[in-house]
């Protein structure tokens, strides 16, 4: 779906082909509000966010506005692990706090390729992606790296974490349990195993608090990059959820006009056809189509 599909569709919902009564700067910015919106009541976006960095003796990690890893694009060559390469992170706004990060080296010596960023503090505040550099060696190629950042994040649907060669899934707690049994004991210092998060608050905790940097992927939900040229195609607002985008556009545009029933009536639309999605999404994926049969067999 491009962007002049969905203003195409809006323009026909509000009688308006002509285009004589919305601009294509007002249609454009009603289609990205519904995107959002779809992407709010329906969670459709999610970004897996590949090895992420947790960091040493820290528990509590901000959900949205970080800058949470970074991804090696070019290793490079000339750098060494002893002293390996600055990083530089791009600020945040005012008021947000700066992210920052070291350079891992090859520690075997076979290579003198940057390997992996490991965060240091992820900062906060974050409202769009930041650049991430790596200084040049003095003698070879340099390192290029792209910062991996929650900035349209607003909530998280599990983490696993590398341990080795095992990557095992965190277990999720509802905060007020967390509170009353994982983290009394404040200098438990280990892998980590259990998450939870006070969402009102930004805030994502750790049981145990991790003893040193792990990886980390983070199965997040986010919203959509808003479309800009007509041409824009839709790749995270996609079927069969991109059919509700145009009912909250066209319900955006008349409120425009002030014609509040018309308004109300493609907003109960646009929520019909939500509910109906919902309802009609069938999970067609399960574990083994084998195991119930088994676990029957078996005790024959």
């Amino acid at each position: 779906m491009q962007l002049q599909d969905y203003t195409l569709q809006v323009q026909e919902l509000v009688h308006d082909l002509a285009g004589l009564d919305y601009s294509p700067t007002e249609l454009t910015n009603f289609v990205n509000a519904g995107r959002e919106r779809v992407a709010l009541d329906t969670h459709c976006v999610r970004i897996l966010f590949q090895n992420a960095t947790i960091i040493a003796n820290q528990e509590q990690y901000p959900i949205f506005g970080a800058v949470i890893g970074g991804t090696v694009t070019a290793g490079g060559s000339g750098y060494s692990a002893v002293s390996p390469p600055a990083v530089t992170i791009s600020a945040p706004p005012a008021g947000g706090t700066q992210a920052t990060a070291v350079a891992v080296v090859d520690p075997t010596g076979l290579t003198t390729a940057v390997q992996q960023i490991n965060m240091t503090n992820w900062g906060a505040g974050y409202v769009a992606q930041p650049t991430m550099s790596i200084a040049p060696p003095g003698v070879g190629t340099p390192a290029t790296a792209k910062a991996m950042c929650t900035f349209n994040v607003f909530d998280w649907n599990s983490i696993s974490l590398l341990n080795g060669t095992l990557r095992y899934t965190l277990r999720w707690l509802p905060f007020t349990p967390f509170q009353a049994f994982c983290r009394a004991y404040t200098q438990f210092r280990r892998p980590s195993s259990i998450w939870s998060q006070i969402q009102e608050a930004n805030i994502t905790f750790l049981c145990p608090i991790p003893d040193q940097t792990y990886l980390v992927d983070i199965d997040a939900i986010a919203l959509p990059t808003p479309l800009v040229a007509p041409t824009d195609v839709d790749t995270q607002i996609i079927p069969p959820t991109s059919d509700c985008v145009q009912w909250y556009a066209g319900h955006k545009a008349i409120l425009k006009s002030q014609n509040w029933e018309q308004a109300e009536f493609l907003q109960q639309k646009y929520q019909a056809r939500v509910e109906k999605m919902i309802m009609q999404r069938q999970d067609r994926r399960i574990i083994s189509v084998y195991q119930n049969w088994w676990r029957r067999m078996s005790r024959l």
